[in-house]
């Protein structure tokens, strides 16, 4: 009888997860796991339960149910299940900005579970060390993962996993400061997202995806489309207590407040986005909000508070070890001191400016300028080396080489490695 009235619980519960009702769904999978005594059954609602914490955007809750399962798991001697708990706990953690551990983790679901190449497991796990990677500010190897991924999803027909790489790749470009090719990706993302019905459990993606295409069209000085965007995202945020959804509106409405010099607004809003990133432990929400202060406090010619803000950003962009970050930070700073007449000490944020440059190979190894300083076009590679799409031209420039029966286009100028992933394809010209 008990367990009968534990599988009803947990059958609401899904059911209710299903509506993105994720705060009663909560209560039901609770009820189920108190009277569940079957391990299979443990397990299975313990998976909805991290679920349903990753959208409430209780990280640290994940990883309590993540350890659980993995309990479970060895209980019951299976390598498949250990593999999804360990691929929980990795979510979980690039949540919270501990990248490296998420890394070690989806590295270790590939060697505990040994799940095949084309499986979900195996693509949401190149999804996450793609986003992990990312977070690193590690391009080449970000971008080598969302390839993986995305075949996966192809070959699978996973519409989910599709959507969630070319959600990515939108976010990587952008830190690239290509915004034409990342508001590419968020329209085919938001393509995939509205073939989900209101009623769809992943219908979810269509706010997610808005509200980071918001950013993208503020950027690009579409104002009022970005704010009509976040708006109605904000409205299917509350009405199912998305945090992180919420959290990104609220930074989006500041942004676009400050870019329109209207820093009264702009601060309350960078206020309570940072309130609900600290409280789901989002670190890098935590870290784009002080980067928005730090921009509204200089616009606001407040110099000081723009230093102190400015310094917060480095000391948590060091801890994540996002390099793209501090890079960024480095170059406010850099500009901040010149301004106030500090030039000993704009120039030292100017020699890591120029260490971080080479450390991240922000360098087109066509033409040696500087990728992301400005708004272009780049093309990643073959071999997932970054260049400008203006100089991909150089590269179908034959070689000199009259020894070889066919002349060679040019390899990747970077790696040089004469191989026959290197040379561009024809492919890469539309």
């Amino acid at each position: 009888m008990g367990q009968r009235i534990a599988r009803r619980h947990a059958d609401r519960g899904v059911t209710l997860y299903n509506h993105q009702n994720y705060v009663d769904a909560l209560v039901e999978f609770e009820n189920a796991y108190k009277r569940l005594s079957k391990n299979e059954d443990v397990f299975a609602v313990l998976n909805y339960m991290c679920l349903v914490y990753m959208e409430l955007g209780r990280y640290h809750d994940v990883l309590f149910c993540a350890k659980k399962q993995s309990m479970v798991s060895e209980q019951l001697q299976s390598c498949m299940l250990q593999a999804e708990a360990t691929f929980n706990m990795a979510r979980a953690y690039e949540r919270l900005g501990e990248y490296r551990t998420s890394i070690a983790l989806c590295n270790r679901c590939f060697n505990t579970g040994n799940p095949p190449d084309i499986s979900p497991l195996a693509g949401y796990t190149h999804l996450c060390l793609a986003n992990n990677y990312f977070g690193l500010s590690d391009v080449k190897k970000c971008l080598k993962h969302y390839d993986i991924s995305s075949h996966v999803a192809r070959i699978l027909c996973d519409a989910v996993l599709e959507c969630r790489v070319y959600m990515g790749l939108g976010q990587m470009f952008m830190a690239l400061q290509d915004n034409v090719t990342s508001l590419q990706n968020y329209v085919r993302a938001s393509e995939i997202a509205r073939q989900f019905t209101k009623d769809h459990p992943c219908a979810k993606y269509q706010r997610r995806v808005s509200v980071e295409m918001a950013v993208v069209c503020s950027r690009l000085g579409r104002l009022g489309e970005a704010l009509e965007m976040c708006e109605e995202a904000m409205k299917q945020a509350l009405a199912h207590g998305d945090r992180l959804v919420q959290a990104r509106c609220l930074l989006n409405f500041a942004d676009i407040h400050r870019d329109r010099q209207n820093y009264l607004r702009a601060y309350p809003r960078y206020q309570s986005a940072y309130s609900i990133a600290v409280e789901t432990g989002d670190r890098k929400c935590q870290l784009d909000v002080l980067s928005g202060m730090a921009l509204c406090a200089f616009g606001a010619q407040d110099l000081e508070q723009a230093v102190e803000i400015n310094g917060k950003v480095l000391t948590l962009s060091k801890e994540l070890d996002s390099k793209l970050d501090m890079l960024t930070c480095h170059r406010r700073l850099c500009d901040l001191y010149l301004y106030l007449d500090s030039p000993e000490v704009s120039c030292v944020h100017g020699f890591h400016v120029r260490q971080l440059l080479r450390d991240l190979q922000l360098y087109c190894g066509v033409c040696a300028e500087i990728i992301g300083e400005k708004d272009e076009k780049v093309r990643p590679l073959p071999c997932y080396h970054i260049i400008h799409e203006r100089c991909l031209v150089h590269l179908y420039r034959p070689t000199s080489s009259t020894s070889l029966p066919m002349q060679r286009r040019r390899p990747c100028p970077t790696c040089r490695h004469r191989t026959s992933s290197n040379p561009v394809s024809d492919l890469d010209i539309e």
